[in-house]
């Protein structure tokens, strides 16, 4: 049996040009490694930022579902202010209808928790990521002044049974219509897109959509644009 030792390497030479083929052969590899792992993240990327502008849309929807009821909300505010008027002076109240409340809509992140755990929201630029989190932290400040205000419209619904109120309930009826306007201020204010922070102002980096006027179409914002209170000296 014959065994075949490996050949000498004869001079720095020939042993250069072995390790540059290893050299190169392994910085082949890295390098085709490293363009499977942009080409993954280019598709994980795009996929993900596709789902992260949908919640946006919907994130816009459930925000400016407010905006579409805001003529309505005025009107009724200014309804009950007359109300409260005849209630101190002793008149009747007038009330011909339901007093109705604003809906609130809800939206999802979904989206966000899933980019942020596959760590795709940290292969986006920047810019783009301050976008969307700008939107979210618009919306969860939107989503807590928004559920005041629902609790504060359900309160104000006892009117709709005005005839069995007492005293205590009147007075508790009053901090709630104080604190629906207040919160009314506050959305008018906010719910724009304007040149400092309101909570629209992140959705001027992406796409324009139309305000969502859906909730006009649902029954308890129907009760709050309908008369509910009648006008004119002979109530």
């Amino acid at each position: 049996m014959h065994f075949h030792l490996p050949k000498p390497l004869h001079g720095w030479r020939e042993f250069v040009g072995e390790i540059a083929i290893i050299v190169i052969g392994v910085s082949i590899a890295l390098i085709a490694e490293q363009v499977v792992e942009a080409a993954h993240w280019r598709n994980v990327v795009a996929e993900e930022s596709a789902a992260l502008d949908n919640e946006v849309a919907e994130i816009w929807g459930a925000m400016t579902a407010r905006v579409g009821q805001q003529s309505c909300i005025d009107q009724r505010l200014a309804d009950l202010a007359l109300v409260f008027a005849r209630h101190d002076t002793g008149l009747p109240l007038g009330l011909i209808g339901p007093v109705g409340r604003p809906r609130v809509f809800t939206a999802g992140r979904s989206a966000l928790e899933i980019a942020t755990a596959d760590q795709a929201l940290s292969h986006m630029p920047l810019e783009r990521k301050q976008a969307y989190f700008a939107v979210y932290l618009g919306y969860d400040t939107f989503a807590a002044s928004a559920q005041e205000e629902r609790a504060s419209w359900r309160a104000l619904q006892a009117l709709d049974h005005s005839e069995t109120l007492a005293a205590p309930d009147w007075r508790d009826l009053r901090k709630a219509y104080d604190d629906a306007v207040d919160s009314n201020v506050s959305m008018k204010i906010n719910l724009v897109i304007g040149p400092v922070e309101h909570w629209l102002s992140p959705f001027a980096k992406f796409p324009p959509q139309p305000i969502n006027r859906r909730a006009l179409e649902l029954p308890s914002v129907r009760e709050l644009c309908s008369p509910a209170v009648a006008k004119g000296p002979n109530v």
